[in-house]
Formats: structure tokens, sequence, C-alpha cells
């Protein structure tokens, strides 16, 4: 009899293991997409909420900034608000004041500010930049680095409301803010455009009216001092030249200079404040960093210094007026025998465009020359009162 014995497998044939490595790259394949998919699509999620929040970010600073924009109506164009376009977008270029809580500022100081669409460093996007310099460049070097407020910008439109109730891409009006501005920025592909409108405050300072003139003679000046004022800080900004050292008022003007201003730190009241600046082409400060309480003893530990100037040099005042903003006074006595430039003007102008300090000059003059136009220009322009100090 025969006997059939079946013979048992001990190995996968050569197409059934190429059939198994096939399925399980199948199977792996098909895993890795779903999780490539998952991983994208949380990946665009994040991307789509932060760019969410930059655009919020980006709209809320450009909304605050133009919220408070200044306009100092002085006759030129440094205090402009321009809205024009750079690459196909928008650029705004516009004035603040910046409040006076803020470290290292000067209350009266006022910046400009710029937002524009550029080119990353590379050049693989574009970025929304903020800028900002002072208006008065010398007064800070080098200005602040410019910060990026949103990458990948796909556009930013600024539109202004004119008068005539219509929406404009650009703004270039001399001496007038929009009444409202409406933002649009979208970030990455296919974003969502978001838009804001702002109302401008239409904040304005302008100048003030033809100031009154006292008129005394060198003797009176000399004896009863500054033009009494109940102000509290008082700073005084004395030119030291070498013009100041005429005699054509009896003695030498620098010596009739510090007589009255002896004389007048010897009749304020302890509660008032003063600050000393002589200047010619450089400036000399008193030699504390802050004002004083007119005490007869603070009076009198000044009072060497004071007879200490001497006449000499030139008349550059911008610096003297720079150190007498720093101290925050309610009052400036400038005088000086010289005329000033435009330049002297516009610096004036800046570090009080909110004419939150008045001004007070004082000139040497005669019969035929009523003081330094300049002077007189001055206290128009700062809400001041001009005294001619005569022979």
């Amino acid at each position: 009899m025969r006997l059939n014995q079946t013979q048992s497998r001990s190995a996968f044939s050569l197409v059934e293991v190429m059939t198994a490595v096939s399925l399980l790259g199948l199977l792996v394949g098909s895993l890795y997409s779903s999780w490539a998919a998952i991983a994208r699509s949380t990946h665009s999620g994040k991307e789509a909420a932060a760019n969410v929040q930059r655009e919020r970010v980006a709209l809320r600073e450009v909304a605050e900034s133009l919220g408070a924009a200044v306009l100092v109506a002085d006759g030129e164009d440094r205090y402009q608000l321009i809205g024009d376009s750079l690459h196909g977008q928008s650029r705004l270029s516009l004035v603040q004041h910046l409040p006076g809580d803020r470290p290292g500022r000067n209350r009266q100081f006022f910046r400009r500010v710029t937002f524009s669409v550029e080119p990353s460093a590379d050049g693989s996007e574009w970025q929304l930049v903020r800028r900002e310099a002072p208006v008065i460049r010398a007064l800070e070097n080098p200005p602040p680095a410019p910060r990026v407020l949103a990458r990948r910008v796909r556009h930013f439109r600024v539109e202004y409301l004119a008068d005539t109730g219509r929406w404009q891409a650009d703004w270039k009006t001399p001496d007038v803010l929009p009444r409202r501005a409406r933002i649009r920025i979208g970030l990455g592909v296919g974003a969502e455009t978001r838009v804001r409108e702002v109302t401008l405050r239409a904040i304005g300072f302008a100048h003030g009216g033809t100031p009154p003139k006292r008129v005394v003679n060198a003797k009176q000046f000399e004896e009863s001092g500054f033009p009494a004022e109940e102000l509290k800080r008082h700073v005084f900004v004395i030119d030291k030249s070498g013009s100041m050292r005429r005699r054509d008022v009896g003695d030498q003007r620098m010596t009739v200079a510090k007589q009255a201003l002896l004389n007048t730190l010897a009749g304020m009241e302890e509660d008032q404040e003063f600050y000393i600046l002589f200047f010619n082409n450089s400036t000399d400060a008193m030699p504390v960093p802050q004002m004083l309480n007119a005490t007869p003893g603070n009076v009198a530990v000044i009072k060497a210094w004071i007879e200490s100037q001497k006449p000499s040099g030139g008349t550059s005042p911008s610096s003297a007026l720079v150190q007498a903003f720093e101290q925050e006074p309610d009052v400036i006595w400038l005088l000086s025998d010289g005329e000033f430039s435009r330049r002297v003007h516009n610096l004036a102008g800046d570090l009080n465009a909110n004419r939150a300090v008045r001004i007070n000059p004082l000139g040497f003059g005669n019969k035929w020359y009523f003081g330094s136009r300049s002077l007189r220009q001055l206290a128009e322009e700062h809400g001041g009162a001009f005294t001619l100090v005569t022979p």
C-alpha cells in the first residue's frame, strides 16, 4: 500500500514576500500621508492664528499712532501728515507728541513716525516696518532702530477721509489733518483682509499774538531785575558773548545783566525755583543738575559762579535752549544783544510746540535800535513779553 505524505513549507515564496512588503509599504505610506496632512493642517491653523494676531497688533499700533497725530501750524512742513505709496503699498508718516512720563524724553519732545512696507534683508518677503526719529535730529543720535511689525505682508493700505466725504489714497495737505483714516492689512497667501477705522483728534498748536513790550533803562533794570512773574519754575538764559563787553549802558552790558540777575534771585519767594545758563559758542550751566529753591543760602552759593562769568566768543543759544527746556520750567528768561538765525526759532518751536512754556526775551537797544528782531519774534511765538533795556 502506498502512502501520500504531505510536506510542510518552511518559508514564503519570493512572490509572497514581495506582496507583503508592498502591502506594508502602502500601509506605512498611508499612515505617513495621514500624519503629514494632520501636521500640515495643524501648522496652517497655527500660522493662520499667528497671522491674525500679527494683523491685530499691527492694526492697533498704526491706529494708535494715527489717533495720537499732532499738527503744528508753523508755516513749514516738518509736522505735516504724509500719506503716499512705496513699492505699490501705502506709506504713512506723521508726528507724535511723546507723553512726559516716558523716561529719557523731554515733555515737549516730538517724533516723526513712519510706517512702510519694505523687503526683508534676504528679499524673500515683504515686511511692515515702523521707524521713528526726532523732529530735531540733533537731539538724539542715533535714532532708534526700525522695528518689524509684521512679516509676509500681502497688502497694506491707508485711506483718508477728506472734507468732501470721499476716501482717498494719498494725503499731502499741509497744516490739515484728515477727519478719519481707514487701515487695511493682510498677511500671508489667501489671508483675510482686516480693516480698522480711526478718528483723528486733530490736536493742533499755533503761534500766539503780538506781545506787549516793556522799556526800561539800564539803571532801572540793574536795580529791579527781571520783570516780576508769579510762576514757580524759572530758567535764566544769559548771553555772555564778546559783544556783552560794550559799555553803552553805563557799564558793561554783562555787568548790568549779572547784577540784575542777582537782584532778581534775591527778590524771589523761597518756594520759587531757578536755574541759570550762560552761553556764547558753548553753554555754561549752573553747577548743580537741577533747579534750586530761591532761598538766601542757595542764592549765596550761586552768586560767586554768576560773578565769575566773563564775556567772550560768539552767540549760539541752541544748546542752552535745549538744556533750559530739560528743566521743565514755567518761564524762560532769555537775555541777549544778538540776532538769532531761523534755526534757533525752529529749535525753540520744536522744544515748545505745545506752548506750555512762556519765553520772555530781553534785549539791549536805544532810540534808534529797538532791540533784536528775533527776540521780539520769540516773545510773539511763545506767549511772552519782550523787554527793551536802553542806556
